[in-house]
């Protein structure tokens, strides 16, 4: 089998493998504890053409200041979300296709890091399953788009052109705006392109001053972007990120389990693995004096790793999964600047990791039981409307399959009430007097005062191991009434 025809046949499986999930699962990813906190924003912007996130209360108990503005997410992928719905129409679908468009440029664009090898058919099938696990697992989260971008600029050192790398440029500047966590590592990345170049090619002053130019000016245009975005706001998003920032670290520590066999995996076993290999590289090209280009960048690769790993630790959302994935991608520019390693190979060493650590979510996702019927989710509808409370209060569940999205006024995010605070438990002793929830039992727990609550829920059992706090049928509704 030739080259080129192994590399069709991968172009053909990762296009293969996303129009199945485009019209076989029409719940992925599936939702996620804080869906609401990064789309409710987008759907307001939508909808009224204000910024703002009224759905999760939260938001404005903690201080996050009027409007309840910034704290839930950078605005750049709210205007962005809001326009797509404002096309498409604020619907279940619109969030599924939009998504798996996302998987579909991810795995492409991961893909096409790779060199034209024989085996590049297998590459694409792995990339596929990772993303797969990746965006099936962490919900509705603005982390796809910067990921996504972040992939399109992260080979800016290479490139040959001019208007290549400005573009490539700008992408790592769009990725600072959109994804947060990812920020520390564009721009170290950015830094690294600029001094690789400078020291490391053969570009006369001229050139070189050219791109540092267009770099510039990429940011330039970022940053104006970013203060349109904000709406000139800056103090009050520094305010917000500052709020966020600690919310996030408290998260981490009152919910995170970093010594249980999946926090080892997370965080342990896998840093530790992209660690050892890059260090062992490190080592080994320094003794090659011939080779101190790559290893210029091999340092400040790991610079990144440790701002990422930095960032992520201190945040209690699914970074810490792209965070894994952006050192997969660094690990596989790494090898392939060593010469004699197949750079894909460490997706073969890493994936045994991946799966343990981040496949979880995922697995329960394709085991799980399917929603109901259409007519005994309407029939729970019409039982919620006719109570008309007051207050509603909905988890991510209750929002896609019984309201598709289309929230009424009085509709508020059961996850980041301003009694439980972000994901805090979902049952009658946190509900506020005159309301009704509605939620999966996957998110409910069982209290003296609802004596049902959570009961329905049947674990999840993988060759008769039950797998702790996952749910066979989440979708599964239950109405909790405190008028």
């Amino acid at each position: 089998m030739s080259r080129e025809h192994s590399w069709k046949i991968g172009l053909g499986l990762i296009a293969a493998f996303w129009l199945c999930i485009a019209l076989a699962d029409r719940n992925y990813p599936k939702p996620f504890i804080d869906d609401m906190s990064y789309i409710g924003a987008a759907i307001n912007l939508a909808t009224h053409n204000v910024y703002s996130n009224p759905y999760c209360e939260m938001l404005a108990t903690v201080g996050a200041g009027p409007g309840q503005l910034f704290v839930d997410y950078m605005p750049a992928h709210n205007y962005f979300l809001a326009m797509w719905l404002r096309v498409f129409g604020i619907s279940t679908a619109a969030f599924h296709f939009l998504f798996v468009l996302l998987a579909f440029l991810t795995t492409w664009l991961l893909y096409r890091l790779m060199p034209r090898v024989a085996a590049s058919w297998l590459v694409a099938a792995i990339l596929s399953g990772l993303v797969y696990g990746q965006l099936g697992s962490a919900g509705l989260r603005a982390d796809a788009y910067g990921f996504c971008i972040f992939l399109l600029g992260c080979n800016a050192w290479q490139e040959k052109t001019l208007a290549g790398f400005f573009i490539k440029c700008l992408a790592l500047a769009l990725t600072v705006i959109t994804f947060p966590n990812l920020g520390p590592l564009a721009l170290l990345v950015t830094a690294a392109t600029l001094l690789y170049r400078k020291f490391f090619l053969p570009l006369s002053s001229r050139e070189f001053i050219q791109e540092l130019l267009a770099a510039g000016l990429a940011y330039a245009l970022c940053f104006g972007l970013f203060l349109l975005c904000i709406q000139g706001q800056l103090g009050h998003f520094l305010h917000a990120t500052a709020l966020n920032q600690k919310l996030s670290a408290e998260g981490v520590e009152a919910r995170f389990q970093f010594f249980t066999p999946l926090g080892i995996a997370k965080w342990v076993v896998a840093q530790a693995a992209f660690l050892g290999v890059t260090l062992t590289l490190f080592v080994r090209g320094w003794a090659r004096p011939s080779r101190r280009a790559q290893v210029f960048f091999l340092g400040l690769g790991f610079a990144g790793f440790l701002a990422l790993s930095f960032s992520s630790a201190n945040s209690a959302s699914g970074a810490h999964v792209w965070a894994f994935a952006c050192m997969m991608v660094l690990l596989y520019l790494i090898l392939r600047e060593q010469g004699g390693v197949r750079a894909w190979a460490a997706y073969f060493l890493l994936m045994p990791i991946f799966i343990f650590g981040h496949y979880h979510e995922a697995v329960q996702h394709v085991l799980a039981d399917a929603p109901p019927p259409r007519a005994e989710l309407d029939q729970l509808r019409a039982e919620v409307d006719s109570m008309h409370a007051p207050r509603l209060d909905l988890d991510v569940y209750a929002v896609r399959e019984l309201y598709d999205y289309r929230l009424p006024d009085n509709a508020f995010s059961a996850e980041t009430d301003s009694t439980t605070g972000w994901g805090g438990a979902i049952n009658m002793a946190t509900l506020p007097k005159d309301s009704v929830m509605v939620a999966s039992v996957g998110h409910t727990f069982p209290t003296p005062d609802s004596p049902n609550a959570g009961q329905r829920g049947r674990p999840l059992r993988i060759c008769g191991v039950r797998m702790a706090g996952l749910v066979r049928n989440p979708y599964d509704l239950e109405i909790m009434d405190n008028r």
